[in-house]
């Protein structure tokens, strides 16, 4: 299926009563219309006629009409703002669900600012078809067909001219619709940038500080915010230059409109009140063809959101990985991976027996953190395959548990962590570590030090058990107690782990000591 039909297909049953309900409102306006045009044709008739008493009475039932359908449209609205809101939402939790259902890898190769876009505006945007555009042109383009049948049925000559004149209104939103595409693009792709560039100077102003790099964050700050501004003064261009060309055009329309109305009637074409019953409602047609034509520069945007939202839904993803049964808790074979033109990774071969406790090592820059982060997902398999050995329903957590060198900042409690886990570990697991009850229930893991934030994650990961432990340097900012305890945890393990080291007190517990030179393994012991 393809993919931007996959999305409109995903959002259609949460807006499917947003949409009914708008289409209603919308088409409410019809008969309003015509009834309003003959109660006024009734009105000015009578004036004409000297029918005082016609024309109160006409009046007073033209304002309680109007009283009453103002009246039931706004109840309308209200409910269809209830509908729209709750349809928002679920169309929200849809997209969060095909996010976190996303292959690793690009959820890591995403930055903050990207889906930030994704959730905000490219969402609204496509999801602004089926609660407004969809409703909008057919109801636009019913509103066209029975105006102009009720205006010819009464002048056939003025309904053919109205028709004509109305679609000089599509040439201002086709002349636009290239720029407003373009504008688009560039506009999610710079406030992206903008927020990422925010974000990471918001978390690191202490280091920006530190290292005098004051100026530096605040000239790329300048540049980016000149990024935004040109490009906002783009979007302000092309919205200006489609604001004046559609007042140049509604100007025409009306002076073109009274124009036609008057040489019908003069040439006996029209009577009064066919023409007067013309221009009350050729308000409602030149607006309907308008809304048609309008709709074409607002699908175009509705595409490009939809396109940029559509790798959320790709059915592929990292596939590699699988789990089957072997006598490798993982295996990777002939695996390569490079950056541009450079080869990290060059026909590599790497297994883990079922139970063995592995050492890999290498100089800084030969790779370790590029292998890790494509058996784990992180990145994806360019070349070659990657297998696990499991049989637990959860690949994550059962078969495969990575902890990675950088600590995650969580801004909750370890015991608030461990009651989203799968595996929660027990007050005695983090004592192991030499935590105590009352750091884990009360200090969140963002106010600890390094070393604790450390403990917490080796008690959580120790506890999950897994098939499979890789961890990349575990030992870093631990104490002399804690590393004791790194080491007797690593030996009490009878299933698989990876370590990524410098620590040579680690060499004692293995005899399987691997080495990451030239793109490839090495057996160091």
């Amino acid at each position: 299926m393809n993919r931007t039909r996959k999305i409109r297909k995903s959002f259609a049953k949460p807006l499917r009563t947003v949409c009914f309900l708008n289409w209603i409102k919308s088409i409410a306006a019809i008969p309003y219309g015509i009834i309003c045009a003959k109660l006024i044709s009734g009105i000015v008739s009578a004036a004409i006629s000297g029918e005082v008493s016609n024309v109160l009475k006409l009046s007073v039932f033209t304002v309680l009409f109007a009283v009453i359908y103002k009246f039931a449209l706004s109840a309308l609205e209200m409910l269809t703002a209830l509908k729209d809101m709750k349809a928002s939402q679920r169309c929200k939790m849809i997209l969060y669900n095909a996010v976190l259902r996303s292959p690793l890898n690009m959820l890591f190769s995403e930055t903050n600012g990207e889906i930030l876009e994704n959730m905000t505006d490219d969402l609204n945007t496509a999801t602004s078809a089926a609660r407004r555009l969809y409703p909008g042109l057919v109801t636009a383009l019913l509103t066209a067909l029975v105006y102009s049948v009720f205006i010819g049925v009464q002048s056939p000559v003025i309904a053919l001219a109205f028709i004509l004149i109305s679609l000089l209104q599509m040439l201002p939103p086709i002349i636009i619709r290239k720029y407003m595409q373009i504008n688009y693009d560039v506009n999610r792709d710079v406030e992206a940038k903008l927020t990422d560039f925010t974000v990471a100077g918001y978390e690191g102003m202490a280091t920006i500080k530190l290292f005098s790099l004051d100026n530096w964050y605040l000239n790329r700050m300048k540049k980016i915010h000149a990024e935004a501004q040109s490009a906002g003064r783009k979007a302000e261009l092309t919205g200006a230059a489609q604001s004046s060309m559609d007042s140049l055009v509604s100007n025409l329309l009306q002076y073109g409109m009274y124009l036609v109305v008057g040489i019908a009637v003069f040439a006996g074409q029209s009577t009064i009140e066919a023409g007067i019953q013309a221009i009350a409602l050729s308000g409602g047609l030149f607006g309907s063809v308008k809304a048609v034509f309008d709709c074409i520069p607002e699908f175009s945007l509705v595409q490009k959101s939809e396109e940029r939202l559509s790798k959320w839904f790709s059915d592929s993803g990292a596939a590699h990985n699988c789990v089957n049964t072997g006598p490798y808790a993982m295996s990777a074979q002939n695996v390569s991976y490079s950056y541009d033109s450079s080869m990290v990774l060059n026909n590599l071969n790497l297994n883990i027996k079922n139970g063995e406790l592995a050492l890999l090592k290498g100089k800084n820059g030969a790779g370790k953190t590029t292998l890790i982060r494509v058996i784990t997902g992180l990145l994806p398999v360019q070349e070659g395959t990657i297998v696990f050995n499991g049989d637990s329903p959860s690949f994550w957590g059962d078969t495969l548990f990575y902890m990675p060198q950088e600590d995650i900042v969580f801004n909750m409690t370890a015991a608030e962590l461990c009651e989203m886990l799968r595996h929660k570990p027990g007050i005695s697991d983090f004592e192991e570590w030499g935590l105590t009850e009352s750091l884990v229930k009360s200090s969140n893991i963002s106010e600890l030090s390094g070393g604790e934030r450390k403990k917490v994650y080796l008690a959580i990961a120790f506890a999950s058990n897994p098939k499979m432990l890789i961890l990349d340097e575990p030992s870093n900012s631990l104490d002399s107690a804690a590393k004791e305890t790194l080491c007797r945890k690593l030996a009490e393990r009878s299933d698989a782990t990876l370590v990524i080291s410098h620590d040579d007190r680690l060499d004692s517990l293995t005899c399987n000591i691997y080495r990451l030179e030239e793109g490839g393994i090495k057996i160091e012991k």
